[in-house]
């Protein structure tokens, strides 16, 4: 035993208690944090719902969208859906889908003004066209079942709720996305859990721009997305302006009436949680230095630890060398059981989880690329359009 023995022990004792105190931590979230279920039937005096979707290239998802909305048993809703400059086929399919429903309408863009993000800018425009008393903002990638509306209505009503975010379903194809999608998504309740949003007195904010449902006059106190307009991670800055205005804001599990496919790439799950983690850096420095010390120590670390002790029993045993080993199994067990929770809550796949030290290599280096970003001041990337640094608002 010399003192290089002891400090990798105290490490993996470390690292044990800290995904033993996750895990119940994650049972804890489970228990607390609210879920959506269907409803029964839409309220008694249902009120008119806007629900406005941003279009961008959205030719593979946004008809999915839209029929996954018209087949909503609420009964009073309209859909407006922003062609934010396209240029593949969705103007197509958005004129087709027109020509046979009344509540749906479009508004196209062919510019962006200086100061806007895209997605902002198209928000913005189909709030100005919208007449509902509540805005839905829904992404084209989301799928919304029949009872979504009146559930979400439902809820939001009993709780006195002036904006209602859902955690929705992943919906995971490839193998990319079954390996890496959990286990970002998961990163954001490493830090905050739906108990501490919802907690009027508590100053954690977070909402889940796949699905925003907002009281229209809340949305309107707030300055909507004119007042973060420059802000390309716009869930994160909005959820903040709702808690520092005082309205009651919920973020609650939607995985029965709610999914999405975020990504459907390699390519795309880089560059869109790129963005994702800078953004959250540039407004949260201290989640920055964090992730840049937890991925390493909590994940990276134990994956190899089981090699270095089993080398260590090898070339001198003992009982010292054999409760090493002991520990660094059990540090890995502790860990796959809880990213495997990871994975459950947000994909339905936990089997997925033992794969998780390839995605904890691929993560840190996608934190390490949006480090880069921040102190070389690089610019963002997106959609087609490119932003500069200092778009850091919220």
């Amino acid at each position: 035993m010399n003192l290089a023995e002891i400090i990798f022990a105290c490490f993996l004792l470390l690292v044990l208690l800290v995904w033993i105190e996750r895990r119940l931590y994650l049972r804890k979230t489970g228990r607390e944090s609210p879920e959506i279920k269907a409803a029964a039937g839409p309220l008694d005096d249902p009120p008119l719902v806007s629900i406005i979707i941003a279009a961008k290239d959205e030719e593979d998802n946004i008809e999915g969208c839209i029929k996954s909305v018209l087949k909503q048993d609420y009964p009073n809703f309209e859909i407006i859906v922003v062609d934010d400059r396209s240029r593949d086929r969705t103007p197509e399919i958005l004129r087709r889908l027109c020509e046979t429903e009344p509540r749906f309408s479009v508004i196209r863009i062919d510019e962006l003004p200086p100061g806007w993000t895209g997605k902002n800018h198209a928000l913005h425009q189909g709030t100005r066209a919208a007449r509902g008393e509540w805005f839905l903002f829904l992404d084209a990638d989301s799928r919304i079942s029949r009872s979504n509306l009146a559930s979400a209505l439902n809820y939001a009503s009993s709780h006195k709720v002036d904006m209602l975010s859902l955690i929705p379903l992943l919906r995971n194809d490839t193998f990319w996305e079954k390996v890496l999608m959990p286990y970002l998504s998961g990163t954001l309740f490493f830090y905050l859990s739906p108990a501490k949003v919802n907690a009027p007195n508590d100053k954690s904010a977070l909402s889940i721009g796949q699905y925003v449902l907002f009281r229209r006059s809340a949305y309107e106190s707030i300055g909507g997305h004119e007042s973060i307009k420059g802000v390309l991670l716009e869930d994160f800055a909005v959820a903040k302006r709702v808690k520092e205005k005082g309205f009651n804001m919920h973020l609650a599990f939607g995985r029965k009436v709610l999914s999405n496919r975020m990504y459907e790439s390699f390519q795309a799950i880089w560059q869109g949680w790129v963005r994702i983690f800078y953004m959250s850096f540039v407004q949260r420095q201290r989640d920055f230095m964090t992730s840049l010390f937890v991925i390493p120590l909590l994940i990276l670390f134990p994956t190899v630890s089981p090699i270095i002790a089993l080398a260590r029993l090898l070339s001198s045993p003992g009982l010292w060398a054999w409760g090493i080993l002991a520990l660094a199994i059990l540090v890995n067990i502790a860990l796959v059981e809880t990213m495997r929770k990871f994975y459950q809550v947000s994909s339905g796949e936990g089997r997925w989880a033992i794969f998780h030290p390839l995605a904890g290599i691929i993560t840190l280096g996608v934190v390490l690329v949006a480090c880069f970003k921040i102190l070389f001041r690089r610019p963002i990337s997106w959609r087609g359009t490119t932003y500069s640094v200092g778009n850091r608002g919220g």
